[in-house]
């Protein structure tokens, strides 16, 4: 953990260096963003699915995605051409905390300053730490309560700067327009999430993750507890087999059906429990990046939170093992 942590800010100092020395003219933001009058960069796919929400339909700003969708979110290193999005940028909005010291970087030399960059995680009244280690969990969007702070929060600062750029009040009215509609779908997720949750019995509200574990606020907010084999989601190679073995036992001690896995992980580690305690798999998505196919396809936060939805489902119906 001490050794990535080190890698990535030597990358982003680098990469700092590299953008100050440059002398071609920037080249903006990607994904014809460059032609909006008002250019948003999104570091992740919940900030990006954010800001879309909020701005559809308002003409002259534009959103892009520095995080291709498929592209392992926690091992993510920024590129040159990334620094010079960012650079070019009206706002930067990204998960904020130890998941992004690369970003703190950026904001600090002044590449990008606290005046055209959003945190995720500033927005939010709570922040929980991961267990046995020094880190708080950035992922505090797996809780829809937290995300309908965060799109006030951020419906605010788009107005602001659409406000300082337009004469024209329509766009902010939009923005605020888009905000409130966003929320009623928040709210109404919730309580679907919530209502879903209280059909579950008791002891069925264990999760067993045979991979990382990033529903921390998740299972907070709906009273769910877990137990996985990494406590957080860094890089790791192997698990350690007490941690597996942690897993197993819970599974067999509380009858559990199901081990969960997230996405776009290869999902060895779950497969290798459910072969060892005969329970079926299944995706909880954290939502923190998507596959190409699912992006292509139009999935947002929304849908892939109501998918979610349907996989717990099946744990109401699941009679005792």
């Amino acid at each position: 953990m001490i050794i990535k942590k080190f890698l990535k800010t030597a990358v982003s100092f680098l990469l700092l260096g590299a953008l100050l020395l440059c002398c071609v003219p920037l080249t903006g933001c990607r994904n014809g963003a460059e032609k909006a009058e008002i250019n948003i960069v999104a570091t992740i796919f919940p900030a990006y699915d954010f800001v879309r929400e909020l701005i559809d339909g308002v003409p002259g700003i534009s959103v892009s995605l520095l995080l291709r969708p498929g592209t392992e979110s926690h091992t993510y290193d920024p590129s040159v051409s990334d620094a010079l999005a960012i650079s070019e940028c009206d706002l930067l909005v990204y998960a904020g905390g130890d998941a992004d010291i690369w970003v703190e970087k950026f904001i600090d030399s002044g590449v990008s300053g606290p005046e055209r960059s959003f945190a995720i995680i500033d927005a939010v009244s709570e922040r929980l730490m991961i267990e046995g280690e020094d880190e708080e969990d950035p992922h505090v969007w797996t809780d829809p309560n937290n995300v309908i702070l965060i799109v006030n929060a951020l419906a605010d600062r788009l107005a602001a700067i659409a406000g300082g750029k337009s004469a024209d009040n329509a766009v902010c009215g939009k923005i605020r327009a888009n905000c409130v509609s966003y929320v009623q779908k928040l709210e109404a997720l919730d309580r679907d999430i919530r209502a879903t949750a209280d059909k579950i019995p008791q002891e069925k509200r264990l999760l067993a993750f045979g991979d990382r574990y990033p529903f921390r606020y998740f299972c907070k907010a709906y009273g769910f507890t877990a137990c996985a084999v990494f406590p957080g989601c860094a890089e790791e190679s192997e698990p350690a087999a007490a941690d597996v073995r942690r897993v197993v036992d819970a599974i067999r001690e509380n009858g559990l059906d199901t081990v969960f896995y997230v996405e776009l992980s290869s999902h060895r580690i779950a497969d290798a429990i459910a072969a060892e305690t005969g329970c079926a798999t299944a995706c909880l998505n954290s939502c923190h990046n998507l596959s190409k196919e699912e992006f292509d396809a139009g999935e947002t936060y929304l849908t892939l939170m109501r998918r979610n939805i349907e996989v717990l489902s099946g744990l109401a119906g699941q009679p005792d093992r």
